[in-house]
């Protein structure tokens, strides 16, 4: 996961950043990618270094650029980089999750769909709720769905709100079901 973030954060989102001030990513035929798809990470694998990934895309690495609180470190810029090849499988299953029920909520105009590279979580927001999937971070080891209300409000059936930020469960098969019923009972629906 390491080496993913630092290419996101300090490859991607600074040469999108660079070229449109946004930070935001996406996950489009089976690659993480600018919004542009100018430059994608595939299948995973073994990577060059960051300072080469940094010269094939025309930018100048910054130790100083941050994508938000939770910036990866630079680090040594010359070693080589290994993408597990399953984490983007991950990524592209999330994203597809994520996808379906993003247009099934379109009347409620939620935000875009997008892989942020702070937290390098993939979500959007409707109507004051963040609705998204982590592949691991400081919260949770493991890839995990969430449902996370911007404000106290946590409608209907208390145990379904199980975390302080709002309601989340291990990514597995039943991460569709489980954020389209966070998603309804946060609606209303």
């Amino acid at each position: 996961m390491r080496d993913l973030h630092r290419i996101c954060a300090h490859v991607l989102a600074k040469a999108q950043h660079e070229e449109t001030g946004r930070l935001g990513l996406v996950v489009r035929d089976g690659a993480v990618a600018t919004r542009d798809d100018a430059l994608r990470i595939p299948d995973g694998g073994d990577f060059g270094s960051l300072a080469e990934l940094a010269s094939d895309a025309g930018i100048e690495l910054d130790p100083g650029f941050s994508v938000g609180h939770d910036t990866p470190e630079l680090g040594d810029v010359l070693e080589p980089l290994h993408v597990d090849p399953a984490l983007i499988r991950w990524y592209v299953e999330a994203w597809a999750v994520l996808e379906d029920l993003h247009a099934d909520l379109a009347a409620h105009g939620p935000s875009e769909l997008t892989l942020w590279p702070e937290h390098m979580d993939v979500a959007f927001t409707v109507d004051g709720c963040n609705v998204g999937a982590s592949p691991a971070d400081a919260y949770e080891p493991l890839a995990y769905a969430y449902v996370g209300p911007h404000g106290p409000e946590r409608p209907g059936d208390a145990a379904f709100w199980n975390q302080p930020f709002g309601a989340s469960r291990p990514w597995d098969a039943g991460a569709a079901a489980f954020l389209r019923d966070g998603v309804d009972r946060w609606l209303g629906r």
